[in-house]
C-alpha cells in the first residue's frame, strides 16, 4: 500500500506540474497542513493501537487459558470469575478504541478542510490564470485541481502503511562461516 501510494503521489505532482505549474504550487499549499496533521495523527493512533493490541493479547491469553483448563475452571467454579476478568480487559479496550475516535475526527476534518482550500484556491487562482491567457482551458484547471487532489489524499493512505512497516519485527541474521 505504501509503494502504491507513494507511487501516486508522485505520479499525481508529475501530471499537474506539466499541465500548469503556477497553479499547481498555488493549489499544492494545502499540503503542509495535510502532511502535519496526518504524522500526528497516525502516531497518536499507533499508540493507543498497541495499547488495545495488548490488551486484547492478554484477553486472549486468558481466554486460552481458560478453555486448555476447562477442567479445573469447572471444577472450582471460576468460570464467573475469569469472565469479569475477560469482560474488564475488553472494557478497558473499549475505552482505548473510544479515544481513538476525537483523533481520526481531527485528521479527517482537517484532511477534507485542506482538500475544499485546494478547491477554492484552484478555481480563484485558475480563473485568474485563464483571464490572463496563462491556461488554455478549464480542463486544465480542473487537471491540476484533482492531481493534487489525489496526491494528496495518497498521504493519507502513506502514513499507516509507514507505521505498519515500524512494526515489523527485525528478521533474523543467517550466521556467517
Amino acid at each position: 500500500m505504501a509503494f502504491q501510494a507513494l507511487a501516486m503521489l508522485t505520479a499525481a505532482f508529475v501530471v499537474a506540474f506539466t499541465q500548469q505549474w503556477k497553479l499547481t504550487l498555488v493549489t499544492a499549499t494545502t499540503l503542509p497542513l495535510t502532511v502535519i496533521v496526518v504524522g500526528i495523527t497516525v502516531a497518536l493512533d499507533a499508540k493507543l493501537e498497541a495499547k488495545i493490541l495488548k490488551i486484547y493479547g492478554k484477553a486472549g491469553g486468558l481466554a486460552e487459558e481458560a478453555m486448555s483448563t476447562i477442567r479445573i475452571v469447572t471444577a472450582f467454579d471460576a468460570s464467573n470469575k475469569l469472565r469479569r476478568k475477560y469482560d474488564e480487559c475488553l472494557q478497558l479496550a473499549k475505552q482505548y478504541g473510544i479515544k481513538k475516535g476525537p483523533v481520526l475526527g481531527f485528521q479527517y476534518s482537517t484532511e477534507f478542510f485542506a482538500m475544499y482550500c485546494a478547491y477554492a484556491l484552484a478555481w480563484f487562482y485558475g480563473i485568474e490564470l485563464l483571464l490572463r491567457g496563462e491556461v488554455s482551458s478549464g480542463g486544465d484547471v480542473l487537471t491540476v485541481l484533482f492531481s493534487v487532489l489525489i496526491g494528496t489524499s495518497s498521504i493519507t493512505m502513506i502514513a499507516p502503511s509507514i507505521g505498519e512497516l515500524t512494526k515489523l519485527p527485525p528478521q533474523p541474521r543467517a550466521c556467517l562461516k
